[in-house]
């Protein structure tokens, strides 16, 4: 088991966003969750990541370092004058592993998303395709065993996504590398799922399969 989580439920402004929800996702699994806008899918990301406080019990069997978040949105500021290579190393923590050195971690999260030949542009120069294997760039700076992606192929064209589900599956593949992604993106649940849940009315349906 690497995440289970027990009548979970979560509140906010007064109103009930997730309800009693029980699920666990087992090492090497990918879990897709589709749903309506304002169904508490990214509410529910953020719970499992300590961001916002909840009821019920929620059990990660990975330390903090072991997680990768790839948000919806970069959030980018016009103000950080940064090259990739920067961008990414500001998400490398060292850990106990004395050769995991910054260059080494750098190399890594550029080999597995291609990044390599950018890593020397402005983070402002990207295309949405580029950006998007960016943030996954950055999420795997510490070889996490639980990724989370919150809509990871949002806004960018059918090129870029295709590109980019090839990586999701070949860091499962080879790595073994969990997954929970939030989407709409019918393609990618189709692609990559080996579970299915649909999140609406503050309840999750686990292996509803497409027709639901």
């Amino acid at each position: 088991m690497l995440l289970r989580a027990r009548d979970l439920s979560l509140e906010r402004a007064g109103k009930t966003i997730l309800r009693d929800l029980s699920f666990q996702i087992e090492p090497g699994e990918i879990w897709t969750i589709m749903g309506p806008n304002g169904s508490g899918k990214t509410s529910l990301l953020h719970a499992i990541l300590g961001l916002l406080p909840y009821q019920g019990t929620l059990e990660l069997d990975c330390p903090a370092h072991g997680v990768g978040f790839v948000p919806q949105h970069s959030g980018l500021s016009l103000q950080l004058p940064a090259l990739v290579r920067e961008f990414l190393l500001l998400g490398f923590e060292p850990g106990e592993d004395l050769d995991w050195s910054a260059s080494r971690a750098l190399e890594y999260a550029a080999l597995h998303t291609g990044l390599g030949p950018l890593l020397g542009r402005s983070i402002h120069r990207l295309s949405g395709g580029e950006k998007q294997r960016m943030l996954l760039a950055r999420a795997l700076i510490n070889r996490p065993r639980f990724l989370i992606l919150d809509e990871p192929t949002n806004e960018i064209d059918s090129a870029s996504q295709d590109r980019f589900i090839k990586t999701l599956l070949h860091l499962n593949r080879s790595h073994n590398a969990t997954m929970l992604i939030v989407t709409h993106d019918r393609n990618l649940a189709d692609q990559v799922a080996i579970r299915r849940g649909f999140l609406d009315g503050g309840q999750l349906i686990v292996d509803g399969g497409p027709e639901a």
